[in-house]
């Protein structure tokens, strides 16, 4: 199983997700959760694919998915008379950035089209073992939120998500697009006190607020939840 993490500040069966169809070979497939603990090869992606999440803009406004991708492109060798002049390499596909665009139900001032550059390879005929982390809410759509989504409000943010690179031969390409739908809110929490801490009940032990994650501060609690420092 071949893990792909991305280092942008921001880190699928087909037919779960929202897809924008094209005759891409390179498929961004199901979306899933990640454990809010970690353990000793990290945080792992829970095996119930999701298609649509929830954000507590007052606890986090990052959210965080892995999505399973896979190359369906042949391994193919460009041989001579009597040399091999092209290994089966060719057809590997080396991402160099992932596309975002995004829409808002009611519109939230300041989204924007961004592009975010990356790194990473996958090999031809790579199966759906191969996956990719990514925080879906850029650092600019994360103010944005924070902006326009007050306490009781309620938005709904469509994130299309695609991957940009070339074939190993030089062939430019990009994955297929997928649109994963987040209901965007602010429950009105509006900190901790000095001293406390706030609940990493999300995704690898991040703040509480995507996907029904609990918001709060630790002392706020009796006995306190997992991940809280004790007394």
């Amino acid at each position: 199983m071949k893990g792909l993490t991305t280092a942008v500040a921001v880190v699928l069966a087909a037919g779960a997700n929202s897809c924008v169809p094209n005759d891409s070979s390179i498929h961004i497939l199901n979306a899933f959760p990640l454990s809010s603990t970690t353990g000793a090869q990290g945080c792992t992606a829970l095996t119930i694919a999701i298609y649509a999440g929830t954000l507590d803009i007052s606890g986090t406004s990052r959210y965080l998915l892995q999505f399973q991708m896979e190359s369906t492109f042949a391994q193919i060798s460009t041989v001579g008379t009597t040399d091999v002049i092209q290994g089966p390499q060719r057809n590997d596909f080396i991402a160099d950035a992932i596309l975002f665009s995004y829409s808002a139900t009611p519109p939230v001032a300041g989204l924007a089209n961004e592009v975010l550059p990356i790194f990473f390879r996958i090999p031809a005929g790579a199966g759906t073992g191969t996956f990719l982390q990514m925080y879906l809410t850029t650092a600019n759509t994360q103010q944005a939120l924070r902006a326009s989504v007050g306490p009781g409000q309620i938005v709904n943010l469509n994130v299309t998500v695609q991957v940009r690179g070339a074939l190993a031969s030089g062939q430019k390409l990009t994955s297929n697009k997928v649109t994963f739908p987040i209901q965007v809110f602010n429950s009105g929490f509006s900190g901790c006190a000095a001293g406390d801490v706030r609940i990493p009940s999300g995704p690898c032990g991040a703040p509480g607020g995507q996907d029904g994650s609990i918001v709060g501060c630790c002392r706020d609690f009796t006995p306190r939840p997992v991940g809280c420092p004790t007394l």
